[in-house]
């Protein structure tokens, strides 16, 4: 790549592709698990635990396709 008659090597146009995607998933683990996205995410994995559990063992009997109502 040449830019104003200066020639850049592709290994330093790696090198530099490399360090900003380092620095992207630094960014990512520090401030994605407050994000509103990270968020629903556990929303909806709790919410599906719940079910699960509530089907497999709802009072000592197996729910067989009926509906239910949310308790806390």
């Amino acid at each position: 790549m040449e830019v104003n008659n200066v020639t850049i090597s592709r290994h330093a146009l790696s090198n530099a592709y490399n360090i900003v995607e380092w620095h992207l998933e630094q960014t990512a683990q520090l401030f994605y698990p407050e994000s509103e996205e990270y968020k629903f995410k556990e929303d909806v994995y709790s919410l599906f635990d719940w079910i699960k559990r509530r089907f497999d063992n709802p009072q000592g009997g197996r729910l067989q396709n009926q509906p239910f109502l949310k308790m806390k």
